[in-house]
């Protein structure tokens, strides 16, 4: 079931603001907000509909509600979509979905539970707690270009290495720079094309990807994982739109 980004969320996300998409000036469009009458298809009796979509009107690729995170049981809810850019041109290279163990966030981020969306995006408290990764997360990457494997592993390489060597110098996680080596040679295809869908999904401290389809071993890293997900949701986000967007969602999530 695809549906336009009004016809959002689940049947637990009641009376809230919907998913959080792009609200540049050239994307105001694509900020919409749901009833809970427009959330409620998302959900069927037996669970959630795992066919349920939304589309991401500024760069036309569609979002599942939930994912299912890896190899693991839990499913994971939408909170924010939002596109990475290059240059001074705003060239759009992908776009990028963040999901979330909504029952663990609900219990992890009760603190949370009742503020309002504009609240939450900026909530720094809020994202400093969700990167403590005790709560389930997934990104998912859907490209909007062609990119050489070699280019997207390199950029992945030099936004995540120094952040692996903070894990582990200023945290106390375990060394992560051989499973940053392993990830890196997940990118071993000549094309990652328009429209490859990557998927990353960190649980109790694992990795699970799946690049184009194709699924990947396995990694345990806590500090890959923190240092993945805090290039899109920490200090220095490399869209904050998007991690503007991912906070707004959180509200449907809490309340």
């Amino acid at each position: 079931m695809k549906a336009p980004f009004s016809l959002l969320l689940a049947a637990t996300l009641l009376a809230t603001p919907a998913v959080a998409q792009d609200t540049t000036q050239a994307e105001a469009q694509d900020s919409v907000q749901a009833t809970a009458q427009d959330t409620a298809p998302a959900m069927m009796a037996h669970g959630p509909d795992m066919s349920a979509s939304v589309m991401h009107e500024s760069t036309k690729r569609a979002y599942p509600v939930y994912l299912k995170a890896g190899a693991t049981d839990q499913i994971h809810t939408l909170t924010g979509i939002g596109v990475r850019t290059r240059t001074m041109l705003n060239i759009k290279v992908y776009a990028m979905g963040l999901y979330i163990d909504a029952d663990a966030a609900r219990v992890a981020l009760a603190d949370w539970a009742g503020k309002e969306p504009k609240e939450l995006e900026k909530d720094k408290a809020m994202f400093q707690r969700m990167l403590e990764m005790d709560m389930g997360m997934t990104l998912r990457l859907v490209m909007t270009r062609d990119v050489g494997g070699e280019k997207m592993a390199e950029a992945f390489e030099k936004a995540l290495a120094p952040r692996v060597e903070k894990a582990s110098a200023e945290m106390g996680m375990a060394d992560g720079t051989d499973a940053l080596a392993q990830f890196r040679g997940y990118f071993g295809v000549d094309k990652v094309t328009d429209d490859s869908e990557l998927i990353f999904s960190c649980v109790d401290g694992t990795l699970y990807t799946t690049i184009k389809g194709e699924v990947a071993e396995a990694i345990e890293s806590p500090a890959l994982c923190w240092a993945l997900f805090d290039v899109y949701i920490g200090e220095k986000p490399i869209s904050k739109g998007a991690k503007k967007n991912i906070g707004k969602g959180m509200a449907a999530i809490l309340n």
